[in-house]
């Protein structure tokens, strides 16, 4: 196969969300390469596509077990951002990519299938997915916006809401007292809260992109999900909940399957 070793490089960044979902399973499918796993503690997941047309030369079958995803992206970031050429050679992963003359290749581990297993099907996935409503589209400016607000508010909870229009994210502050961002926000009304380090990494994998943005209801997870020329991304976080909030949340379920 062959593809900008920039392109591939930024895929797997989005889709293992930095790094931070380190096992992954990457296969080429029909209309691309397709990455569906969750993290170990099943909070956060990923479905992604990089789609067959961002390739120059694709192979559909092949299937890439990458056992660190931190290291493979410290490994792709050696590489020019020139074409590179993308082979199974083994039991190795092989790229190659020439800048003036010079040839750089990288390899990486291609482990067994036994190390992922949290990977989704793709039934799972679309399941999941149309639980999720159209949501809206946070720009890249706010999306620094929000990373810098959370950098002030510090660790945590942080509430994220809708309420007349208005997105707001809350989160108290080591003194109890509130710290908050506002922005216009065309949505239905709903809230649900993550852990601030979470949303920061989440919204720093995807800063380079509008990011739309799309909460199941009331205390359940929340949607993040970039799409361009070359990829989709698809972030879903589970939210923090206290006993009272599960409690509202079990019952805004029961009354949400009984709509369906």
């Amino acid at each position: 196969m062959r593809i900008l070793a920039d392109s591939l490089r930024k895929f797997i960044d989005k889709a293992s969300v930095n790094g931070s979902i380190n096992t992954l399973l990457l296969e080429c499918k029909n209309d691309g390469m397709v990455c569906n796993v969750r993290c170990e503690d099943n909070i956060t997941l990923t479905n992604s596509i990089l789609k067959k047309s961002a390739f120059a030369k694709y192979e559909e079958g092949m299937k890439w077990y990458v056992k660190s995803a931190k290291t493979l992206l410290s490994k792709l970031s050696m590489l020019p951002s020139t074409e590179a050429e993308v082979s199974l050679q083994g039991n190795m992963m092989v790229i190659s990519a020439s800048k003036d003359g010079k040839v750089m290749t990288i390899s990486d581990g291609v482990g067994s299938a036994d190390i992922i297993e949290n990977v989704m099907s793709d039934e799972e996935m679309e399941n999941l997915s149309k639980k999720f409503d159209g949501g809206n589209k946070i720009d890249k400016q706010t999306t620094q916006m929000w990373m810098k607000a959370i950098s002030v508010m510090g660790s945590g909870k942080t509430k994220i809401e809708v309420k007349d229009k208005k997105l707001s994210m809350v989160n108290p502050n080591d003194l109890k007292e509130e710290a908050s961002l506002t922005i216009d926000f065309d949505y239905k009304d709903v809230s649900t809260a993550m852990n601030a380090e979470v949303l920061s990494g989440i919204l720093n994998a995807l800063k380079d992109e509008e990011i739309n943005v799309s909460i199941m209801r009331t205390n359940a997870p929340i949607q993040f999900k970039v799409s361009n020329e070359q990829m989709i991304v698809r972030i879903i976080q589970a939210p923090i909940v206290g006993d009272d909030e599960e409690e509202k949340a079990k019952e805004e379920k029961k009354g949400a399957d009984k709509d369906e």
